[in-house]
C-alpha cells in the first residue's frame, strides 16, 4: 500500500485472507477504518495495528480469531469500535 498514505478507509472483506504480513499497513498512516470481515484470519498478532494510530474502526467479524490482547492496541488511542463477532 505504498503511496496511499492519505487513504482513510480500506475494505478487504470476503477475500479468504489467512495471514497479513506485519508490514502490510506501514504506509497507511491516516487509516481510520479497516474492514477485514469474512476472511480466514485466525490471529491478529501479525497485523501491526499499533502503527495505525488514527484508526477508529476495526472490523474483524466472521474470522477465526479466538484471542485478543490489550497489547495489540497500545498505540490506538483513537480506536472507538472493534467488531469481532
Amino acid at each position: 500500500f505504498k503511496g496511499l498514505n492519505n487513504l482513510e478507509c480500506l475494505l478487504l472483506a470476503l477475500n479468504k485472507i489467512k495471514y497479513i504480513e506485519p508490514t502490510t499497513f506501514d504506509y497507511l498512516i491516516n487509516l481510520k477504518e479497516l474492514n477485514l470481515y469474512y476472511n480466514d484470519i485466525d490471529t491478529i498478532d501479525s497485523i501491526n495495528i499499533n502503527k495505525l494510530i488514527k484508526l477508529k474502526t476495526l472490523n474483524l467479524t466472521m474470522n477465526k480469531i479466538n484471542c485478543v490482547k490489550k497489547q495489540h492496541f497500545l498505540n490506538n488511542n483513537q480506536l472507538e469500535t472493534i467488531k469481532l463477532s
